[in-house]
C-alpha cells in the first residue's frame, strides 16, 4: 500500500516485498535479502504477487532470471537460476514456514512436532491433519503438493482431527 511504499522510499506502489529468504535456495545464493523490493524480473515490471507467481511458473529450472531490486542502498540487479522445487526442499521450507512436521501413520498424516512460537502452535502432537485448503489429505505427497500450491498464501484453512472430533483452523504463515 501507499504507506508501505513511502516507508521503503519507493516512488510507486508496485513490486514485491521480500519478507524472508530461505537458506540453500537460489534466492539466498543470489544475495536477495529480507526488505528488498523486487521491481522487475527479466524486464517485466511486477505490480503484485500474482505477476511474480505467473512469471516463475513459466520459468524452466536453470534458466537465469534477472531481478531488479530496490534496497536501502539503492537499486541493484541480481541474477539467479531457479532450480526444481524438489520434495526435500519443499518439505524443509514447509516445516520452517508452517512450523510443524507430520508423519504418516495408517493412511493418515499425524502431527509429529510443532514449533511452540510458530504459526501452527495451536496444533498438538498426535493431531491428524485431515485436510488443507478444502482438500482431503491422505499422504505426504498430497501434503507437499498442497504446500507447493499454498506456500505464498496469507492464510490457509486446515482441517484437524483431535480426540475424534474434526475442526477447522486458520494457519497464518
Amino acid at each position: 500500500d501507499q504507506r508501505m511504499a513511502q516507508a521503503l522510499g519507493l516512488r510507486e506502489v508496485r513490486g514485491l516485498l521480500v519478507a524472508e529468504v530461505y537458506a540453500r535456495t537460489p534466492a539466498a545464493a543470489a544475495g536477495l535479502e529480507p526488505g528488498d523490493v523486487i521491481e522487475s524480473i527479466n524486464g517485466v515490471v511486477l505490480d503484485d504477487r500474482g505477476d511474480y507467481l505467473n512469471l516463475l511458473r513459466n520459468q524452466l529450472p536453470g534458466e537465469q532470471l534477472r531481478l531488479v531490486v530496490q534496497r536501502a542502498g539503492g537499486r541493484q540487479e541480481l541474477r539467479l537460476a531457479p532450480v526444481e522445487f524438489d520434495d526435500s526442499t519443499a518439505r524443509r521450507i514447509m516445516e520452517s514456514r508452517w512450523g510443524f512436521t507430520l508423519q504418516s501413520s495408517g493412511g493418515r498424516l499425524v502431527v509429529a512436532s510443532v514449533q511452540p512460537s510458530g504459526p501452527a502452535n495451536f496444533l498438538r502432537r498426535g493431531d491428524v491433519l485431515a485436510g488443507i485448503g478444502g482438500k482431503a489429505l491422505r499422504s505426504q505427497e498430497e501434503l507437499l503438493q498442497a504446500f507447493r500450491q499454498l506456500r505464498l498464501a496469507s492464510q490457509i484453512l486446515l482441517q484437524v482431527e483431535r480426540g475424534g472430533r474434526l475442526y477447522y483452523a486458520r494457519l497464518l504463515p
